[in-house]
């Protein structure tokens, strides 16, 4: 899983990344990890509960979208 917002480059979405995971673990939301596919900086998204459903994942997938534009809009 990537933020990436079709107008940004590579580097800066790298970075907006890495701050990303760290507020999605930080706030208690979910407790992904990370990793680099072609050097991209990666939310690596890991499902091995077997209690997990699907509002849990698409609680993630909108927590990324608004903590991703939260930060491009403070950068």
């Amino acid at each position: 899983m990537r933020f990436a917002p079709r107008d940004a480059n590579s580097a800066v979405l790298n970075q907006v990344n890495r701050e990303l995971l760290m507020r999605i673990q930080e706030q208690g939301i979910a407790v992904p990890s990370r990793t680099l596919v072609g050097g991209r900086f990666t939310i690596r998204i890991c499902i091995c509960n077997h209690r997990s459903r699907r509002e849990d994942f698409d609680l993630l997938v909108r927590e990324v979208v608004r903590i991703g534009e939260e930060i491009m809009e403070e950068g």
